[in-house]
């Protein structure tokens, strides 16, 4: 990374979005919550308004929207708890610059990338191949020979116009929720 901050002035490091929504679901079962209350709090709907919303606006307003969205009944305590180490960690400690993407919608950045690593889904689909957790050295290199080679044939198709390329997500531009910007 020093090399890439060196070699490239304006590069800004952001963290992975599924890494820090897993952080957080990885703390909210520490803390016992309840399966329920964490899939409510997890919603794309619910925790992404974090990350898109002004940096000053998170510890209030942005916590308080996120908590209306979530039925705490019987949980009060252990949500207090959770909300301490969410203050602590993503806004004290590790800085909200690092998983919200506010000031750089405001700049005008482009976040079209602002997906999940492409290699993290190859991973799983190349893991898919084999029929073992574990494969022999010999079963791994030949399954990866053989993907290599239906990869560099599919490049070569397309290049090729003997099919189209694969598709990919439709862009989607994030932004504030309604109901956020009309809660109190």
């Amino acid at each position: 990374m020093k090399a890439m901050t060196e070699q490239f002035l304006s590069l800004r490091s952001l963290g992975v979005f599924s890494i820090w929504k897993q952080a957080l679901w990885r703390k909210m079962l520490s803390e016992r919550i309840q399966q329920d209350q964490i899939a409510s709090a997890l919603t794309l709907n619910a925790i992404v308004v974090l990350t898109i919303i002004p940096e000053n606006e998170i510890a209030d307003k942005g916590i308080r929207y996120e908590r209306s969205l979530v039925d705490e009944t019987g949980a009060k305590t252990k949500w207090n708890s959770f909300w301490r180490y969410f203050k602590n960690t993503w806004l004290n400690s590790n800085g909200a610059d690092l998983w919200n993407v506010n000031s750089m919608q405001a700049a005008g950045i482009d976040l079209t990338n602002r997906t999940n690593n492409p290699l993290e889904r190859y991973n799983r689909a190349f893991g898919e191949l084999f029929s073992v957790t574990h494969p022999s050295l010999r079963a791994f290199v030949e399954t990866a020979k053989t993907d290599t080679r239906r990869y560099a044939q599919m490049i070569d198709d397309i290049k090729h116009h003997r099919r189209e390329p694969p598709r990919h997500a439709e862009f989607v531009e994030p932004h504030v929720l309604v109901d956020y910007l009309h809660f109190q």
